[in-house]
């Protein structure tokens, strides 16, 4: 049992944490943030030497509040980790983890109260067994975002998926306690393997931070539709910009920028370039830029997949979207988290078709004045008041621990 007459110390391992650019980098950083006024909290992360303007821009914001240690990474290393695709499982991360295993050996491991291995890439959780090796007492908690064995979104290779899954099996059977965004996830997992993981299981959503959004910013005074992120596994742009095409020339004035990846833009550019004069296509920008972008915009854009395996996914910029308290649209048939969330909050959702699109962009033009978000949904996905269920509910696990 661990005395809580102090802040428990939690060592948190995770390749996900800025500079890299990644959404879950985003996620890992409020969530630690979050968590940093109950918990003392050491990051080991690796060093990445590109994309710099993604640590400038949140440095401030969790500095003060995480104590940060990064490993170097080689130059090769760094160019194999910028391949577009690399074929290995879990992650291409995997072909670090021994470097990691090094700067591990490196520190006392006995002044911590918990591990905490937390990354989209699972290559991270095979370092909690190494820790579970050297400190067998010591609660390993472990967290999943996206799936990891099947997943549905990534490219089957046999022989790779049956040492990936043996790893996967190990790390849930031998965590302490395992954390997902949202139970379908969770039961994705479960399902996955012959052994109970409900009972050691906990749900904490994505959360946003009102704190790190603009307070005082002038809207759009035409109305504006904004979509951030990657068009993947069989999501489907062009219905929507067929749509805002139809509708600019009835006479409707909207303004549409989308930022997308650069592959995206790169490989589908003759196609784009005939909306040219309807959507703007912008590379993304940095955290805080993007936050401004959706506090000043009228009408934000989710498109989902139209596939079942859409109900084990929740796209982590939804909840800032929600953070903007702005009006949101979901583009999909599938009855997804996604897509309750938003209806949940006041928001819309319609087919992913020309049809169904158009007609409920002239509806929600309409109604727009009248817009207020779900206060109740607002809350609960608050930083503030996610932190704290999950402080407490693992400080209580730790008393038993």
């Amino acid at each position: 049992m661990i005395s809580m007459k102090r802040k428990p110390k939690a060592l948190i391992l995770t390749y996900c944490f800025p500079p890299y650019p990644s959404p879950e980098s985003f996620i890992t950083t409020k969530f630690l943030c979050g968590i940093s006024k109950e918990f003392d909290i050491d990051v080991i992360t690796f060093e990445y030497l590109k994309k710099k303007e993604f640590e400038l821009d949140i440095n401030h914001y969790y500095k003060s509040k995480l104590n940060v240690m990064r490993v170097p990474v080689p130059n090769i290393f760094q160019k194999i980790l910028n391949l577009p695709r690399l074929p290995i499982r879990p992650d291409r991360f995997l072909l670090l983890n021994h470097i990691m295993k090094k700067k591990l050996k490196s520190i006392d491991l006995s002044k911590y109260d918990l591990f905490f291995t937390r990354s989209q890439f699972h290559s991270c959780h095979l370092l909690g067994l190494f820790l579970k090796k050297q400190k067998p007492r010591t609660p390993w908690i472990s967290s999943y975002s996206d799936p990891w064995h099947d997943n549905p979104v990534q490219k089957k290779i046999s022989i790779l998926e049956s040492l990936s899954k043996k790893y996967q099996d190990e790390v849930l059977r031998k965590s302490n306690l395992l954390i997902f965004p949202i139970p379908e996830l969770r039961d994705f997992y479960q399902n996955l393997v012959n052994f109970n993981l409900k009972d050691k299981s906990i749900i904490t959503p994505h959360t946003y931070d009102s704190k790190l959004y603009s307070v005082k910013i002038a809207k759009n005074k035409v109305f504006t539709i904004r979509f951030f992120g990657k068009i993947y596994a069989n999501r489907n742009l062009l219905p929507f910009l067929e749509s805002i095409k139809q509708l600019t020339k009835s006479g409707y004035k909207i303004n549409v920028e989308l930022y997308l990846d650069d592959e995206y833009l790169e490989s589908h550019s003759k196609y784009l370039k005939m909306f040219k004069s309807f959507a703007k296509f912008k590379r993304y920008v940095n955290v805080l830029k993007c936050l401004e972008l959706m506090k000043k915009t009228t009408l934000l854009l989710l498109i989902d997949v139209d596939q079942n395996y859409g109900k084990i996914f929740f796209q982590s910029k939804l909840v800032d979207y929600i953070g903007s308290k702005n009006m949101i649209l979901h583009l999909g048939k599938s009855n997804t988290f996604n897509k309750r969330l938003i209806l949940e909050n006041n928001g819309f959702s319609c087919q992913n078709n020309i049809k169904s699109i158009t007609n409920t962009l002239k509806k929600i033009i309409k109604i727009q004045p009248k817009f207020k978000p779900n206060k109740k949904t607002l809350d609960k996905y608050k930083i503030e008041n996610v932190s704290k269920k999950f402080c407490k509910d693992i400080k209580r696990f730790l008393k038993n621990a």
